[in-house]
């Protein structure tokens, strides 16, 4: 059972922007939090020490990011970052103080708002503002990602999105 007084705030970090999303990794002995930083694009903190955050760098998305996940593909640790102008950026983030641009997954009709990864299918999950999951093959990593299939779920926004096993949940609703 788990008490109120069981949890306290250990630390806070601010960005001075707008956190949406927020996914932590151990990378080489060290814990970092990769965060999706709206107009700041993906920041990268590495929270080892959590009660003494410290920011490594950042990587503009030139839109405004929404969320961010990391999954190894073909040996790399990629941030994929949902970028709700632009659409979906790929980074290659195996070195957290020196991300690398590999692509970019972009859309004029689509407003990427979240993504998940199944790292073991290769397979990247979009989902959109507009209620539409665009589904990905990231098998070619680095070279340029493949458009497999997009269906619309509804016509509201799609919040979230969580893979298990062989089903893909979809949390939706305009706010």
């Amino acid at each position: 059972e788990i008490n109120q007084s069981d949890i306290s705030l250990v630390t806070v970090y601010s960005t001075y922007s707008s956190v949406n999303g927020i996914f932590i990794r151990p990378v080489n002995f060290r814990n970092y939090a990769f965060l999706a930083d709206g107009a700041n694009g993906m920041q990268i903190v590495d929270v080892t020490q959590v009660n003494l955050p410290d920011s490594v760098t950042s990587f503009d998305t030139d839109g405004s990011a929404t969320d961010v996940t990391l999954a190894v593909i073909n040996g790399k640790l990629y941030a994929f970052i949902s970028d709700y102008g632009i659409g979906c950026v790929i980074v290659d983030v195996s070195d957290p103080g020196n991300p690398q641009f590999t692509a970019l997954l972009s859309n004029s009709t689509q407003h990427v708002i979240t993504s998940c990864v199944d790292a073991n299918n290769k397979i990247l999950y979009l989902g959109s503002d507009e209620g539409w999951i665009n589904v990905i093959d990231i098998s070619p990593l680095p070279s340029p990602p493949i458009q497999r299939l997009f269906f619309g779920t509804t016509n509201e926004r799609i919040n979230g999105l969580y893979l298990s096993d062989s089903s893909l949940y979809c949390a939706y609703g305009n706010t």
